[in-house]
């Protein structure tokens, strides 16, 4: 009997344990050639872009938006974040082949160009809302990273949104979510 209840407490802490591993984003989203996107990744840069996109609508200040409209828009962003980060998978992975063992310095060159812009520091806290340590790893290595392929394409006259294209095509991407779906280039919404 004794036993018994050990066993019934150990599996107790070892639920809560699990619920607050899925609280805090412990959980995989999608699977991208061997690569998991945890829930609390797509969170932060969910935040980020609705912070973004809430930041240009104070500014810019169009026409009022219902409340219907306001939660289209929060869907199209969530799925937009999570193609993106998909993108920024598949870029990472295949840049290290196309650039080569210069990637990480040419990468901090590019980071350090970015870093020369003193109102930076300010933009990543008021624009994204990140810390500025996030801000680098969510926007300006994969931007830099990007980047150089778009220049390396240039360079030898090939066309980087079509090789990205092809890449969306040949990637293995699973979705463990039941909102969306991955159609060979891009999410959908099922």
């Amino acid at each position: 009997m004794k036993k018994l209840y050990i066993i019934l407490i150990g599996l107790v802490f070892l639920g809560f344990g699990a619920l607050n591993l899925i609280r805090i984003g412990w959980y995989p989203i999608a699977l991208v050639n061997s690569q998991l996107v945890w829930g609390s990744t797509v969170e932060k840069e969910y935040a980020s872009a609705i912070k973004y996109y809430s930041q240009m609508l104070h500014t810019y200040k169009g026409e009022d938006i219902s409340k219907k409209q306001i939660k289209k828009i929060k869907q199209e962003i969530r799925q937009a974040t999570l193609d993106k980060i998909i993108e920024k998978i598949i870029i990472s992975n295949n840049s290290s082949e196309l650039i080569g063992e210069k990637k990480p310095k040419l990468i901090a060159a590019k980071v350090k160009k970015y870093l020369q812009d003193p109102k930076l520091k300010a933009a990543a806290s008021a624009l994204f809302n990140l810390s500025f340590n996030d801000f680098k790893t969510v926007i300006l290595i994969p931007q830099a990273e990007r980047e150089l392929l778009e220049e390396q394409f240039s360079s030898e006259n090939r066309d980087f949104n079509n090789w990205l294209k092809n890449q969306k095509k040949k990637a293995k991407v699973y979705l463990f979510t039941k909102e969306y779906t991955w159609t060979e280039q891009v999410i959908k919404r099922k």
